[in-house]
């Protein structure tokens, strides 16, 4: 069966095995990801197009723009961490927070964890998510919202010129993949 790109493989003992291709046309097997199949090409590609809070935003403001927005916010140390800590959704999808924490959501979160580990592996990232990375994700919610859609919070100029303005695909894309190649291959 194919729907969409996403094809569903029966293996040899009759389950399904959940493979996508991607952009770049690698079947990637959601299930056991291969590190040899994951490549920036299809992860700035895709998150470039993947919009942040469902596509509920006044422009639109992709998952590349918000990871880019973290690296930028972070010291040295962290940057490629910071512009990676997403790149589960460029196979996957950025679904809402309240959805993927629902009980009924383990097998997903489970894929995510383990496509993470791979990615994280293949890119020479550590294993478990630094807490500065996680402190700057979370930071920058209110501050998108506010820029994005019906928040409140005051955006400090920090923020501000890095959430701001609204990137098109091709420009996210194309600065998700610039800096990602000045992070990784100096």
């Amino acid at each position: 069966m194919v729907c969409a790109k996403m094809r569903c493989n029966i293996t040899s003992n009759n389950m399904p095995n959940p493979t996508i291709v991607t952009f770049s046309n690698i079947e990637v097997d959601l299930l056991n990801p291969d590190p040899d199949t994951i490549n920036i090409v299809d992860i700035a590609h895709a998150l470039s197009g993947e919009g942040r809070y469902c596509n509920h935003t006044f422009e639109h403001y992709s998952v590349a723009q918000h990871s880019i927005a973290i690296m930028q916010s972070l010291p040295l140390k962290f940057k490629l961490e910071g512009l990676l800590h997403d790149a589960t959704e460029a196979y996957l999808k950025d679904l809402p927070a309240p959805v993927k924490h629902l009980p009924q959501m383990e097998f997903y979160r489970q894929l995510e964890k383990n496509l993470d580990q791979v990615i994280r592996t293949k890119f020479g990232l550590p294993l478990i998510e630094s807490p500065e990375v996680k402190e700057c994700d979370t930071l920058v919610v209110p501050y998108e919202k506010t820029l994005y859609r019906h928040g409140n919070t005051p955006v400090p100029e920090k923020w501000k010129s890095v959430l701001w303005p609204p990137m098109t695909r091709a420009e996210a894309r194309d600065k998700f993949t610039y800096f990602f190649h000045r992070l990784y291959d100096e």
